[in-house]
C-alpha cells in the first residue's frame, strides 16, 4: 500500500517512520533521508531524534508542506506487545481524527510471512542488525512464534472492531488491487489516481523501514502468489493459530 499510493500526485508516502525515527541513529536517518530525497528531487527532510509522537507527525507533516506534497501516508504494522509493541501510537492516530484504514490478512499467511522473517532474525541477518536496533524480538523457536503471530493477529481484529474501523482484506486487495485501491483511497480522503496501479509509474518520496525484500527490490506489479499459504505451516503449528483465530476468523469469511 504504502508503495501503491506513492503513485498518487503530491503524495509522501512513508513506512513506519515511528519507528524509524525510534531505533536508528543520527547519522542512519540523514542517509534514509538523503536516499529519499536525492532520488525523488525532494528537498532533504531534517532528522528529529526523540521526539513525542504527535510532534513527529507534524514534522513530517511539515516536510510535506515545504516539497508541496498534499498528502502524508503512514503505513503501520500492529504490534500489541513483546519489544516493538506500538499500540500506543495506533491509539494517537485514531484519536487524532485522521482517516485511519486497515488491511487484514489471513491469520494462516499472516502466521507463514512472520515465520519467515523471524527465522531471518534469527541468522545471520539478526546478528548484523542486531548492533543497530538492539531490541530486536528474540523467540525460542518456531511455535514461540507462530504464537506469538495468532496472538497479535487476534489481538488486532479485536482493536479493529473496538475502534470500527473500515477493513479491506489483504487478499481482495491482491486479487482485485483497482477495486479495493479507489476503496481505501476514498476512505482515507485521498485521490485516486489510475498511475498508482502501474509499478513502472514513476513514484512520488517513499521511503522508511520494513521488510528488505519489500522495500529495496525493484518495483512489480501486484500480485496474489502470498494468498493461500497454510501448506507451508507445519499441521502442528497450523492447529495453534486455529485454536486462537478460529473463534474471529469468521468476521471475514476466513476458514481454518
Amino acid at each position: 500500500m504504502s508503495f501503491l499510493l506513492a503513485g498518487g500526485p503530491r503524495v509522501l508516502s512513508l513506512s513506519e517512520p515511528f519507528r524509524l525515527h525510534e531505533v536508528f541513529p543520527r547519522w542512519g536517518l540523514w542517509w534514509t533521508y538523503r536516499q529519499m530525497s536525492k532520488a525523488h528531487g525532494f528537498k532533504a527532510i531534517a532528522p528529529r531524534t526523540r521526539l513525542s509522537d504527535a510532534a513527529l507527525l507534524t514534522h513530517l507533516r511539515d516536510a510535506a508542506t515545504r516539497n508541496a506534497m498534499s498528502t502524508v501516508v503512514v503505513k503501520e504494522t500492529f504490534r500489541s506487545d513483546r519489544e516493538w509493541a506500538n499500540l500506543r501510537l495506533l491509539e494517537s492516530f485514531v484519536s487524532s481524527g485522521e482517516p485511519v484504514a486497515a488491511i487484514i490478512r489471513h491469520p494462516v499467511d499472516c502466521a507463514v510471512s512472520t515465520l519467515k522473517m523471524f527465522r531471518l532474525w534469527r541468522g545471520l541477518v539478526g546478528h548484523l542488525v542486531r548492533p543497530i536496533v538492539p531490541d530486536l524480538p528474540l523467540f525460542s523457536g518456531d511455535a514461540d512464534i507462530v504464537e506469538y503471530a495468532a496472538k497479535t493477529w487476534c489481538d488486532f481484529a479485536r482493536w479493529c472492531a473496538l475502534h470500527e474501523l473500515p477493513v479491506v482484506r489483504y487478499e481482495d486487495l491482491v486479487r482485485k488491487p483497482a477495486d479495493q485501491l479507489r476503496t481505501l483511497c476514498d476512505l482515507c480522503g485521498i485521490t485516486f489516481d489510475p498511475n498508482m496501479l502501474d509499478s513502472n509509474h514513476p513514484r512520488g518520496p517513499f521511503g522508511g523501514i520494513g521488510d528488505p525484500g519489500v522495500m529495496t527490490r525493484p518495483a512489480r506489479a501486484v500480485s496474489a502468489r502470498s494468498v493461500g499459504r497454510r501448506r507451508q505451516l507445519p499441521l502442528r503449528l497450523h492447529q495453534t493459530v486455529r485454536e486462537a483465530c478460529a473463534p474471529l476468523a469468521g468476521t471475514w469469511d476466513y476458514t481454518l
